[in-house]
């Protein structure tokens, strides 16, 4: 599996960019061979399924029960569903970053079917110093609940990442000695994600038979605490730090490959963050594209964008 991340997109030139692609190219004379092809226009014409109830994720006897998104995880989702002979594809994860002018720090917790690891990286833009370790378990050293909104975390001896809540915030804290060289590491970053706040909770299939993915895309979140490495700290301050949760479940193919890109920033006055996936996400029911203003999603088509895989600095 491969995953390509890109969040440092300015907000301001994803917004003209859609603005022109739904009110330009779209007006290219084409008869598409599939009535959901986007032709000339990154968004598909056709509608999205919107889940407004709860809904189970998988049947009895473990197909996928629905494609749908919705704009909180209502999905319920039982992975003791999920076929023996597919056990070992089972993929979970909960990946966190937040940014900052200066700073950046991703972290996360992932397990494998019986394998298990984290991952953390501090990450000073001016500077170009970082700091990133990992660590590897089994199963049970992960705490990765059924839905994004329960507590979660890590716990291997001394090293600890934990998932809480607090009156509207999801605070998260790790302490992690002796995984980075000499240099132990400890944070608590808190995001705003009280009740009102929505996210793109989404199911679809991916591209073997029986397998799937539901996940979570928590996109545009004000984030503010600190994180350390040895005598290094860095301050994530809620008036330009800003945080994202990926929160994935389900069962994978041997092989696949994505791309993801998430943005957030301020226009006029107003929050403003996006989410874009292609390749896996590029479902025609349910993908995870959307733009969030203020907390509140206004959802986009299957975006089929063209990628670039080189780096190219920001500027």
């Amino acid at each position: 599996m491969s995953r390509v991340i890109s969040n440092l997109f300015p907000v301001a030139s994803l917004l003209v960019a859609i603005s022109l692609l739904l009110s330009t190219a779209c007006t290219e004379e084409y008869v598409p061979v599939d009535a959901c092809e986007p032709v000339a226009c990154a968004v598909s014409p056709c509608e999205q399924n919107e889940a407004t109830t709860p809904v189970p994720v998988l049947a009895d006897d473990g197909s996928l029960a629905v494609v749908a998104w919705s704009r909180r995880p209502i999905f319920e989702y039982d992975p003791s569903k999920i076929p023996e002979s597919l056990s070992e594809q089972v993929k979970d994860w909960d990946f966190y970053s937040v940014q900052a002018p200066d700073w950046y720090l991703e972290v996360t917790i992932a397990r494998l079917s019986w394998v298990s690891f984290i991952g953390v990286t501090l990450l000073n833009y001016e500077t170009g110093e970082k700091y990133s370790g990992w660590d590897l378990g089994d199963a049970t050293n992960t705490l990765l609940p059924v839905s994004p909104y329960a507590e979660a975390g890590w716990s291997n001896g001394d090293n600890r990442i934990s998932i809480s809540f607090d009156e509207g915030l999801r605070v998260m804290t790790f302490n992690i000695p002796g995984k980075f060289g000499d240099v132990d590491m400890t944070a608590e970053i808190r995001f705003e994600d009280g009740p009102g706040f929505e996210s793109l909770s989404v199911v679809h299939p991916l591209l073997d038979p029986g397998t799937f993915f539901y996940e979570d895309k928590l996109f545009g979140m004000r984030a503010s605490g600190w994180a350390k490495a040895g005598d290094v700290q860095a301050t994530f301050d809620r008036e330009d730090a800003w945080g994202v949760l990926d929160w994935g479940r389900g069962a994978w193919p041997h092989e696949s490959q994505w791309f993801w890109a998430a943005g957030y920033g301020v226009i006029d006055g107003h929050d403003v963050a996006f989410n874009m996936g292609a390749g896996l996400d590029s479902n025609q029911q349910a993908s995870a594209d959307g733009i969030l203003v203020d907390g509140k999603i206004h959802k986009l088509g299957a975006m089929v964008p063209s990628v670039n895989t080189s780096y190219q600095p920001p500027t």
